[in-house]
């Protein structure tokens, strides 16, 4: 059986030395770390091309509300993992933390309605292309919002008993 360090990606080695400045030996963390690690990373490429998306897009001030909203959880869930694996916090504390984090980013994703924020009362069709571009970044967002579901799920289910 190989060593479980030799099989990590240097994507995953970077955001865990780097990013996260953790220089433990990885194999003592539970399966539960890498997972949220696992999942935060997949999560912050989505997020990257979401953001770019947005902004060839039109600039849309709610999203960028939610970009930031979301960007403050992931970097919650980063503080959490680099004091875990430093035992700074129990592992109770780690999966409580990521619950929360994962009921706040359902929230971000489902309890939300996209509205759109451009300004209407100019001319027919005017008020027509506005129409059109909020119903675009409505169907985006139904699309998109399924990578906050992903995350908040995997941030859920971090409890090592029920892995």
């Amino acid at each position: 059986m190989q060593p479980l360090k030799k099989t990590y990606k240097p994507v995953y080695l970077d955001y865990v030395y780097e990013e996260l400045l953790i220089f433990k030996d990885l194999e003592e963390l539970p399966p539960a770390f890498h997972a949220v690690v696992k999942a935060n990373l997949a999560f912050k490429t989505k997020l990257e091309n979401f953001k770019q998306f947005i902004d060839c897009l039109s600039g849309d001030r709610c999203f960028s509300l939610w970009i930031w909203e979301t960007e403050q959880l992931l970097q919650k869930s980063g503080d959490c993992l680099r004091d875990f694996a430093h035992d700074e916090i129990t592992e109770q504390q780690f999966v409580e933390e990521h619950i929360a984090l994962a009921d706040r980013m359902l929230e971000l994703a489902n309890a939300r309605v996209y509205e759109g924020h451009w300004e209407y009362g100019g001319s027919r069709e005017a008020d027509r292309q506005f129409h059109d571009l909020t119903e675009l970044c409505r169907r985006i967002w139904t699309k998109e919002s399924k990578a906050w579901i992903t995350l908040a799920k995997v941030w859920k289910n971090c409890n090592p008993m029920a892995i």
